[in-house]
């Protein structure tokens, strides 16, 4: 019979945790390479589990989330309804706020860059 110490759990966590960051450094590097520190990685992580996200996969695309927009997005006047939508009670699954989110930014981001072609289109004139 296996026993298995509390301090051995510990280790083995934090060996997890370790390893998940260095994943997550590696696939922001990939993807965002202004944002592809371990510590920027691990504030994402720390934000997103706060947001009750817990898979890999919901934590990456937070952490997308977070370099999109920056990890302070909650307290910034142009972002906070991101938080709002984490937050939102009324839907009771932490990934399927999570997917909310990621769509009304997307979403918002499309619009925007729509909006900036046409104001260029109109004023290229000038």
């Amino acid at each position: 019979m296996f026993v298995v110490r509390f301090q051995q759990l510990d280790r083995l966590h934090a060996d997890s945790e370790k390893r998940f960051a260095e994943r997550l450094v590696g696939h922001l590097k990939a993807h965002f390479p202004a944002c592809d520190d371990e510590t920027m990685a691990r504030a994402s992580i720390t934000k997103g589990r706060e947001y009750g996200l817990r898979s890999e996969r919901d934590l990456f695309l937070f952490a997308d989330l977070v370099c999109t927009v920056g990890l302070d997005f909650a307290s910034s006047a142009q972002h906070a309804w991101l938080a709002a939508v984490l937050e939102d009670t009324a839907v009771t699954d932490p990934s399927a706020r999570l997917r909310g989110a990621l769509a009304a930014l997307v979403s918002r981001l499309e619009i925007a860059a729509a909006n900036r072609a046409t104001k260029d289109a109109f004023l290229g004139g000038r």
